[in-house]
């Protein structure tokens, strides 16, 4: 039987956190009216086993599948987990989308049900965001992380909530996805529109210390970031203005930095990069080759989104 909403855990080798995530989904008010589709980036720790005996005691309401891990070119592991959510987003049958990573978990017992029945009631809402969400460190130590309630194209500009504090209409986002990204900042991205916020903390982050990100080094992640950036502008959803505010920083990281991109670690980046029109990167590296006026002109550009970005933020601060 269909259901109206799609709970999305995106699993890997998170054998020791996996059964809170899904044991808190299935406590929500608006469990018999959801179902949960888990995918497993090819796990090896036991979690596909544990996915197994919760799809057998739940039919009804919980399926599952497995991504190979036939490689056949260098990880990227954000664009992997993309990917996993892309195939959950085609199997989804539900009109609302909730997402969750297997290491964190639901703390709001309300929040789908109340999320879900606003998007019911306002057809022009594209999404239900959460203002609050926690973080859970491994010493017991937690912080409630709360953004203000933000026009989408002002938050876009550099406010940050966390993918799993949004409830969205899965047709509208399946409809903008970005080339390659859809995790987190990537997802939202594909959903902005007009927002509802509701004062909810909704879930619980596991503030987790061997995790692919912070393994990664700065470069690393500012690389990402240019991926992301360059994801945007060929989606085109919003004016440049908006994503070069929130983009801003990283691209002058890697300006300062290009010199260090070449090493040989970078590579899988640069070469993925290729593939996409508005190669952020390309630019940066081929700068030192630039003419006088190429050269000027690029620089302008950098304080131009400096500008742009001390702009939005006191436009923040101030709304």
């Amino acid at each position: 039987m269909k259901k109206e909403i799609t709970i999305i855990i995106v699993s890997y080798n998170k054998s020791n956190c996996l059964k809170e995530c899904i044991d808190s989904c299935l406590s929500q008010k608006s469990i018999d009216n959801t179902e949960i589709i888990i995918g497993d980036d090819g796990s090896s720790d036991g979690s596909i086993d544990i996915i197994k005996q919760y799809a057998d005691e739940y039919p009804d309401t919980i399926t599952y599948f497995v991504m190979e891990r036939i490689i056949t070119e260098p990880i990227i592991g954000s664009i992997r987990a993309s990917n996993v959510i892309k195939t959950a987003l085609q199997k989804a049958s539900g009109n609302f989308i909730y997402l969750l990573s297997c290491d964190d978990y639901i703390c709001d017992k309300d929040f789908i049900y109340n999320g879900s029945k606003i998007l019911n009631q306002n057809p022009e809402i594209k999404a239900v965001a959460a203002k609050s969400f926690k973080k859970v460190f491994s010493d017991g130590k937690e912080i409630v992380c709360t953004v203000k309630p933000y026009a989408p194209q002002i938050y876009w500009t550099g406010a940050y909530n966390h993918i799993s504090c949004y409830i969205f209409r899965k047709n509208y986002a399946s409809a903008n996805l970005l080339d390659r990204f859809c995790d987190d900042t990537g997802l939202e991205y594909s959903f902005i529109g007009k927002w509802k916020y509701i004062d909810s903390i909704a879930f619980n982050y596991r503030q987790i210390d061997n995790s692919i990100m912070h393994n990664s080094d700065l470069l690393e992640l500012n690389l990402l970031e240019m991926m992301l950036f360059q994801d945007c502008l060929n989606r085109k959803k919003l004016a440049k203005i908006f994503s070069l505010s929130r983009f801003y920083r990283p691209l002058h990281y890697m300006f300062k930095h290009r010199n260090e991109i070449t090493q040989s670690k970078y590579a899988k980046y640069i070469s993925n990069s290729e593939k996409y029109a508005n190669n952020v990167i390309s630019e940066i590296l081929e700068y030192d080759d630039f003419s006088i006026l190429k050269k000027m002109t690029y620089r302008l550009y950098l304080c131009y989104g400096a500008f742009v970005t001390l702009f939005f933020k006191i436009i923040r601060k101030i709304s």
